[in-house]
């Protein structure tokens, strides 16, 4: 949001188009695929990506071309059993 925030800010000085796309279910495997089917994309020539990352100190980036930070996994627990004591 703070991205957000300074580019109307600067909206002015600004000399391409600005389009912010918020993910929705983003760690789920169905929120990309909203974002793909929605037409949000089209015309976008470029698309930068944020993912937070908890392990870096604050100031500091991780960046890189390609994928990065994606992820769906998914898993089932399963509990049975009877009666315990403590």
């Amino acid at each position: 949001m703070g991205v957000a925030e300074k580019i109307k800010e600067n909206v002015g000085n600004l000399t391409i188009k600005v389009r912010l796309i918020f993910q929705p279910a983003e760690e789920a495997h169905i929120g990309a695929e909203r974002v793909i089917t929605s037409g949000d994309l089209e015309g976008v020539d470029l698309l930068v990506g944020y993912h937070k990352h908890p392990n870096l100190p604050i100031g500091q980036i991780s960046a890189g071309n390609g994928r990065r930070n994606a992820a769906v996994d998914k898993f089932v627990v399963k509990l049975t059993g009877g009666w315990w004591s403590c």
